[in-house]
């Protein structure tokens, strides 16, 4: 009897350990998948001037820390535009590129327009109530000039056309981080 036994025991443990291997998979994949996808804190648009402006997303208790600008060329030097608020709480909602903000300092200028064919990323770097919160977009000049009056680029990849009004439109969940 203890010969039978033997076999039907390690058939309950291998049980056992796939049941306890399966659930330790399907348990962080059914988590996983009530996750939000992250929203779009950042848009880009060009002005009537000719230059061209950050969006930040209305977020409360947003500060913003740091806006970046930069030319993606694979292979060529590093053209970018960045600026600090040296730790200054707030926001400051919109950034014309290439010019600092009041009270922030430019700490690279590399870049010196956004005109140049190719592909550009924008970076924004801040926090609500001490939980980092970021924003990119990617754009490029060419998508900047086909933008109708009141549309911005926005996209956690970039070129995603919308309303200038629908993204400053405040939405506590984007800001939840």
């Amino acid at each position: 009897m203890n010969d039978m036994a033997a076999p039907l025991c390690i058939g309950r443990r291998r049980r056992r350990i796939l049941s306890f291997a399966s659930g330790a998979v399907l348990i962080p994949a059914g988590v996983s998948a009530c996750t939000r996808a992250p929203e779009p804190l950042l848009a880009v648009e060009g002005t009537p001037t000719g230059t061209v402006r950050l969006l930040m997303a209305p977020c409360p208790n947003l500060d913003v820390y740091q806006v970046s600008v930069f030319r993606d060329e694979e292979g060529g030097e590093l053209e970018m535009w960045a600026a600090t608020s040296k730790l200054s709480p707030g926001s400051p909602g919109q950034v014309e590129l290439l010019s600092a903000p009041a009270g922030w300092q430019i700490y690279e200028s590399t870049l010196k327009d956004l005109s140049r064919p190719g592909k550009y990323i924008a970076d924004m770097s801040g926090a609500v109530e001490g939980s980092s919160l970021d924003g990119r977009v990617t754009f490029t000049a060419e998508e900047l000039q086909e933008l109708k009056s009141g549309q911005v680029i926005t996209g956690i990849h970039g070129g995603k056309k919308v309303d200038r009004d629908k993204f400053m439109k405040v939405d506590q969940k984007r800001c939840d981080s």
